[in-house]
C-alpha cells in the first residue's frame, strides 16, 4: 500500500504569528505603543510606526527632481550646441 503524501505548510519568513502568543510578545522593531486613549485612528489600531514612509518619499522625490534636471539639460546641450550633431553622427552608421 502505498504511503500518504505529507503536505508541507509555507513558513513566510515575514509572516506574522496568529493567536494570543502575538500580544505576548516582544515588540518587533519599528513597533510602538499605542496610548491607551486612541482616536481609533488606523496608525494607532496597528501601533506600527510608518515614519519612515516620508523620508523615503522625499529622498525619491530629489532623485526624480536630479534625473528630470540632468535629462533637460543634456537635452539643452545636444539641441543647441555642435554636440548634438556629433553625437547624432557617432551613433548614425
Amino acid at each position: 500500500m502505498a504511503k500518504k503524501k505529507q503536505t508541507k505548510k509555507h513558513k513566510f519568513k515575514y509572516a506574522e504569528p496568529a493567536g494570543p502568543s502575538y500580544a505576548a510578545a516582544a515588540p518587533m522593531r519599528g513597533d510602538v505603543q499605542a496610548p491607551a486613549s486612541a482616536s481609533g485612528s488606523a496608525a494607532a489600531i496597528s501601533g506600527r510606526d510608518y515614519s519612515y514612509v516620508g523620508r523615503d518619499m522625499r529622498h525619491i522625490l530629489v532623485l526624480v527632481i536630479v534625473l528630470v534636471g540632468i535629462e533637460l539639460v543634456l537635452w539643452g546641450v545636444l539641441t543647441h550646441t555642435a554636440a548634438g550633431d556629433f553625437v547624432y553622427n557617432l551613433v548614425r552608421v
